[in-house]
């Protein structure tokens, strides 16, 4: 009995050892819930640049400046009953040049100026209720404006001035685009989870762990990247003392290891620095909604031109006018799914139809066209990505697309409404994407992208077929 003994209980000792072994390899990443956190980001982009030139023998000098002005806002939140993000976005853009020809005949000088400035803004937000049930709110907008002006003289041979022409622009553009979304689920990002089991992985490959954390341990660890990431510093340094301190004691405090040498800080400082992606999702949701869209763009011009005289011989006055009104309704559906660690599924399909009606009024002229475009747009995709490491990843996916297309227009001097085309658009498109780490020194990636097509125009009972691939090898080889 004794023998029978022993062996029923290395049995019992290994059927209980292998699968707490295996622990790391088989976490299931969808698990993983993201904390309460509030997230934002303001970057600041600062720019100027200045250029002069002089050609002797083309008998040519120029100069030109430009700048920019860029601050960027981000915010992200996650809480049990709500998902946001926002953007808020300015850009100041001003510009001059100028240039001038040294040689007879004619002598011209040439100069211009403009300023652009855009505003944008973008926002999404979901509000949970009971059984994963949410009400979704998307505002974007933009405004963008411009102004140019430039002057061009023209002198004959001794000097003496010949003719002169001037011109402003200015042109507007802005829109709104809003939606109202009902649905049902929701999709969580794992990426922290994903690194909290990297870094254990790392560990236990160099000897470090001293036991085999449990899911609850690692899901703890998995928030605390989360919120460890969620902490704001003006100084990046300290930042990063604190994230690596606060690492360091979970692991101590919880048992895990025991070490403090290099080769531990070594593994946890380069997993926090390289392992925080790629981006890995969980869940699925049904959802439906209206998406209306207001957009303008308006453009006045003045060309003015001057004789020898400074008598005005000519005047060119431009404006127009396109104010767009579009009311769209969509409906969807979107899996994602994290097979064990290194397997990635999405797939989904989304089906919008859109109404919009466009006015094209040239003031000047006063002829004015109307057009009111009809869409329909069902569109599937699916994606598969396999990620052994942190390094290492491939990926395919697939993209189907619809459309079908009625224009109605209106001319002012027609004074009726006339069908002008139909449509149909159907697109298939394959990608794969590979990006293969062999060592610090040897990295290989490519991609193989193949589009297929084919137009219908039901009007002209014409047909028009497109095929496109691309395929891009790449070999990075580091000698130092």
């Amino acid at each position: 009995m004794k023998p029978i003994s022993f062996y029923l209980f290395g049995f019992l000792f290994l059927s209980i050892l292998l699968p707490v072994s295996a622990q790391l390899d088989t976490f299931d990443l969808s698990k993983y819930k993201l904390p309460d956190i509030k997230r934002r980001q303001l970057d600041v982009n600062l720019s100027a640049a200045f250029t002069q030139q002089r050609d002797n023998s083309a008998e040519l000098k120029n100069f030109s400046g430009n700048g920019s002005f860029s601050p960027r806002l981000s915010t992200y939140t996650n809480t049990s009953k709500y998902q946001g993000s926002g953007i808020f976005s300015l850009s100041i853009n001003p510009f001059f040049a100028g240039w001038s020809t040294l040689g007879a005949p004619n002598l011209t000088e040439s100069k211009s100026s403009s300023f652009s400035g855009d505003i944008s803004y973008s926002s999404t937000n979901r509000f949970f209720f009971v059984n994963k049930l949410f009400i979704e709110t998307d505002l974007s907008g933009s405004f963008y404006n411009s102004t140019t002006n430039s002057e061009s003289t023209m002198n004959d041979a001794g000097g003496n001035f010949n003719s002169r022409t001037k011109q402003d622009q200015a042109s507007l553009q802005a829109y709104v685009d809003a939606s109202l979304i009902f649905g049902k689920g929701r999709i969580e990002p794992v990426e922290d989870a994903r690194l909290a089991v990297y870094i254990l992985q790392d560990l236990q490959k160099l000897n470090k762990l001293t036991r085999i954390p449990s899911q609850d341990e690692i899901l703890e660890f998995s928030s605390l990247i989360s919120t460890l990431k969620n902490k704001r510093f003006f100084d990046a340094r300290l930042h990063k003392i604190e994230e690596l301190t606060e690492i360091d004691h979970f692991l101590h405090e919880k048992g895990l290891v025991k070490d403090n040498d290099i080769a531990y800080f070594n593994a946890v400082n380069d997993n926090w620095d390289y392992s925080s992606g790629p981006l890995r999702s969980t869940g699925s949701k049904f959802y439906a909604g209206i998406n209306p869209f207001l957009s303008l763009f308006t453009n006045l011009s003045h060309t003015t031109d001057f004789d020898s005289l400074q008598v005005q011989i000519g005047y060119l006055k431009t404006q127009t006018s396109n104010p767009s009104i579009q009311l769209g309704y969509l409906a969807g559906y979107e899996y994602n799914k994290p097979i064990k660690l290194c397997w990635q599924l999405k797939f989904g399909a989304v089906i919008s139809f859109y109404s919009e009606y466009l006015t094209n009024t040239d003031i000047v002229n006063s002829v004015t066209t109307r057009n009111h475009n009809t869409y329909v747009n069902p569109r599937e995709f699916a994606s598969i990505g396999y990620y052994p490491n942190s390094r290492t990843f491939y990926t395919a996916g697939i993209n189907l697309n619809q459309t079908f297309i009625v224009i109605h227009s209106w001319y002012s001097n027609i004074n009726e409404w006339q069908k002008t085309s139909q449509m149909n658009n159907y697109t298939a498109s394959l990608a794969f994407n590979f990006y293969y780490y062999i060592s610090p020194q040897i990295r290989l990636n490519g991609s193989w992208n193949l589009d297929s097509g084919l137009k219908s125009d039901k009007m002209t009972s014409q047909n028009r077929n497109n095929f496109n691939q691309r395929i891009n090898a790449g070999l990075i080889y580091s000698i130092f």
